[in-house]
Protein backbone atom coordinates (compact mmCIF):
# COMPACT_ATOMS: atom_id res chain seq x y z
CA UNK A 1 0.00 0.00 0.00
CA UNK A 2 2.80 2.42 0.90
CA UNK A 3 4.64 1.60 -2.33
CA UNK A 4 1.51 2.28 -4.40
CA UNK A 5 0.92 5.60 -2.56
CA UNK A 6 4.55 6.65 -3.10
CA UNK A 7 4.33 5.78 -6.79
CA UNK A 8 1.10 7.76 -7.18
CA UNK A 9 2.60 10.80 -5.38
CA UNK A 10 5.66 10.63 -7.59
CA UNK A 11 3.49 10.52 -10.73
CA UNK A 12 1.45 13.54 -9.56
CA UNK A 13 4.57 15.56 -8.77
CA UNK A 14 6.12 14.61 -12.11
CA UNK A 15 2.95 15.66 -13.95
CA UNK A 16 2.87 19.02 -12.13
CA UNK A 17 6.53 19.69 -13.04
CA UNK A 18 5.90 18.83 -16.71
CA UNK A 19 2.84 21.12 -16.87
CA UNK A 20 4.79 23.94 -15.24
CA UNK A 21 7.67 23.57 -17.72
CA UNK A 22 5.36 23.51 -20.73
CA UNK A 23 3.45 26.60 -19.59
CA UNK A 24 6.63 28.58 -18.87
CA UNK A 25 8.08 27.71 -22.29
CA UNK A 26 4.98 28.87 -24.13
CA UNK A 27 4.95 32.17 -22.21
CA UNK A 28 8.58 32.97 -23.00
CA UNK A 29 8.17 32.28 -26.73
CA UNK A 30 5.10 34.55 -26.91
CA UNK A 31 7.03 37.55 -25.57
CA UNK A 32 9.17 37.81 -28.72
CA UNK A 33 6.61 36.78 -31.32
CA UNK A 34 5.63 40.28 -32.45
CA UNK A 35 7.46 42.23 -35.14
CA UNK A 36 9.31 44.30 -32.57
CA UNK A 37 9.61 41.76 -29.72
CA UNK A 38 11.50 43.18 -26.75
CA UNK A 39 13.84 45.22 -28.93
CA UNK A 40 14.25 48.98 -29.04
CA UNK A 41 14.04 51.00 -32.25
CA UNK A 42 15.12 54.47 -33.38
CA UNK A 43 12.32 56.27 -35.25
CA UNK A 44 12.73 58.33 -38.42
CA UNK A 45 9.53 60.03 -39.69
CA UNK A 46 8.75 60.38 -43.35
CA UNK A 47 6.24 59.61 -46.09
CA UNK A 48 5.26 56.38 -47.83
CA UNK A 49 4.09 56.58 -51.44
CA UNK A 50 2.29 53.51 -52.76
CA UNK A 51 3.77 52.60 -56.13
CA UNK A 52 2.30 49.23 -57.12
CA UNK A 53 -0.72 47.07 -56.25
CA UNK A 54 -0.56 43.52 -57.61
CA UNK A 55 -3.41 41.03 -57.18
CA UNK A 56 -2.18 37.70 -55.79
CA UNK A 57 -4.05 34.58 -54.63
CA UNK A 58 -4.15 35.69 -50.97
CA UNK A 59 -4.97 39.38 -51.51
CA UNK A 60 -3.06 42.36 -52.91
CA UNK A 61 0.73 42.72 -52.85
CA UNK A 62 1.43 46.39 -52.12
CA UNK A 63 4.77 48.04 -52.85
CA UNK A 64 5.71 51.49 -51.63
CA UNK A 65 8.65 53.87 -51.48
CA UNK A 66 9.62 55.72 -48.31
CA UNK A 67 11.09 59.22 -48.14
CA UNK A 68 12.72 60.38 -44.91
CA UNK A 69 11.64 63.78 -43.59
CA UNK A 70 15.34 64.36 -42.80
CA UNK A 71 17.46 62.93 -45.65
CA UNK A 72 20.59 63.28 -43.48
CA UNK A 73 19.20 61.01 -40.71
CA UNK A 74 21.95 58.76 -39.30
CA UNK A 75 20.75 55.27 -40.31
CA UNK A 76 22.77 52.32 -39.01
CA UNK A 77 21.63 49.92 -41.71
CA UNK A 78 21.70 51.73 -45.06
CA UNK A 79 21.37 48.45 -46.98
CA UNK A 80 18.15 47.68 -45.03
CA UNK A 81 16.79 51.05 -46.10
CA UNK A 82 17.54 50.27 -49.79
CA UNK A 83 17.38 53.97 -50.74
CA UNK A 84 13.74 53.98 -49.62
CA UNK A 85 12.58 51.79 -52.54
CA UNK A 86 10.33 48.74 -52.90
CA UNK A 87 9.02 48.09 -49.41
CA UNK A 88 6.11 45.65 -48.94
CA UNK A 89 2.95 46.46 -46.97
CA UNK A 90 1.65 43.89 -44.48
CA UNK A 91 -1.69 43.92 -42.70
CA UNK A 92 -2.20 41.56 -39.73
CA UNK A 93 0.99 39.69 -40.84
CA UNK A 94 -0.32 38.99 -44.34
CA UNK A 95 -0.96 40.76 -47.62
CA UNK A 96 -3.96 43.09 -47.35
CA UNK A 97 -7.32 42.43 -48.95
CA UNK A 98 -8.69 44.74 -51.65
CA UNK A 99 -11.54 45.73 -49.30
CA UNK A 100 -9.10 46.73 -46.55
CA UNK A 101 -7.06 48.84 -49.00
CA UNK A 102 -10.18 50.66 -50.20
CA UNK A 103 -11.40 51.28 -46.64
CA UNK A 104 -8.00 52.81 -45.75
CA UNK A 105 -7.74 54.89 -48.95
CA UNK A 106 -4.64 53.09 -50.21
CA UNK A 107 -4.24 53.30 -54.00
CA UNK A 108 -1.30 53.67 -56.38
CA UNK A 109 0.07 57.21 -56.06
CA UNK A 110 -1.36 57.85 -52.57
CA UNK A 111 1.08 59.07 -49.88
CA UNK A 112 0.69 58.54 -46.13
CA UNK A 113 2.73 59.60 -43.11
CA UNK A 114 5.00 56.77 -42.00
CA UNK A 115 7.88 56.08 -39.61
CA UNK A 116 10.99 54.09 -40.52
CA UNK A 117 12.07 52.24 -37.37
CA UNK A 118 15.57 50.81 -37.11
CA UNK A 119 16.55 48.30 -34.42
CA UNK A 120 18.99 49.62 -31.81
CA UNK A 121 19.04 46.75 -29.28
CA UNK A 122 17.89 43.14 -29.28
CA UNK A 123 17.67 40.56 -32.02
CA UNK A 124 14.35 41.29 -33.72
CA UNK A 125 13.56 42.57 -37.22
CA UNK A 126 16.38 44.97 -38.21
CA UNK A 127 13.81 47.51 -39.43
CA UNK A 128 10.13 48.09 -40.07
CA UNK A 129 7.94 50.92 -41.28
CA UNK A 130 4.82 51.81 -39.32
CA UNK A 131 1.85 53.94 -40.32
CA UNK A 132 0.41 56.21 -37.60
CA UNK A 133 -2.90 56.59 -39.48
CA UNK A 134 -3.39 52.91 -40.41
CA UNK A 135 -4.10 50.22 -37.80
CA UNK A 136 -2.30 46.85 -37.87
CA UNK A 137 -0.18 47.70 -40.93
CA UNK A 138 3.58 47.80 -41.30
CA UNK A 139 6.17 47.65 -44.04
CA UNK A 140 9.31 45.63 -44.49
Amino acid sequence: MLTKLTSTCFQIIFLIVVIFLISSCSKSSDQNSSAGGTCTYASFPGTAEFTELLTVASGVEVLFDFTLSDPTAPLNCAKCFNNGKDFHLQWNSSVPTAEWLVSNGIYTGVSLPAVYQEMQTGSCNPYMITFPTVTDAYGY
